[in-house]
């Protein structure tokens, strides 16, 4: 049967299904059978003495909200996202970080994509070979199979193995040269 009002005082046992009527009269559901609690749309379920985490879908998107004055803390060793599901950020979606079951990808369509660090290294997966290595009021260091090809200085650059230009050399070079094919030095 349906009661219009219920008091309890103590303990209480559903037997069956149980439907909790609401405000907007979307309702609030136990399904014994599924061992579901169904929440309507915007039937919320909140969490703390001031209703600080709110938990609902709307008809069309589903929310999981911090309202009061603390963080929304994620803790777990492990936080996965199947492949094609993107973390999408910023109110016009400008970054987005996903996998496509092929590759991986960081976009961005507002603004620079700024990796601020110290110490920045770009590596190969097991961590084994550099690609390139930048450090704050140092060197920046490129690398070809794992071996410094270039990397700056405060008075330039220095570069190890053969150097090609297909449009020439212009400024100060220095060094030892073993081939010198149509080097020309003062324009002659």
């Amino acid at each position: 049967g349906t009661l219009n009002d219920l008091n309890v005082s103590g303990v209480s046992t559903f037997s069956n299904d149980a439907t909790f009527n609401t405000a907007n009269t979307n309702g609030m559901f136990f399904v014994k059978a599924s061992n579901k609690l169904l929440f309507g749309d915007n039937v919320k379920a909140t969490f703390g003495a001031s209703d600080d985490l709110e938990i609902y879908h709307d008809g069309s998107n589903s929310y999981i909200s911090e309202t009061g004055t603390g963080a929304l803390i994620i803790d777990s060793p492990n936080t996965i996202f199947q492949d094609g599901k993107k973390v999408v950020l910023g109110t016009d979606s400008d970054m987005q970080i996903y996998h496509d079951n092929s590759h991986g990808y960081i976009t961005n369509s507002a603004g620079n994509l700024r990796i601020d660090s110290d110490a920045l290294r770009l590596r190969s997966l097991t961590g084994s070979e550099n690609y390139l290595k930048a450090d704050v009021n140092g060197p920046v260091e490129l690398y070809y199979d794992g071996t410094k090809k270039f990397s700056t200085d405060i008075g330039g650059v220095q570069i190890v193995g053969v150097t090609t230009s297909s449009s020439g050399f212009s400024g100060d070079l220095s060094g030892n040269a073993t081939t010198a094919t149509d080097l020309a030095i003062n324009g002659t």
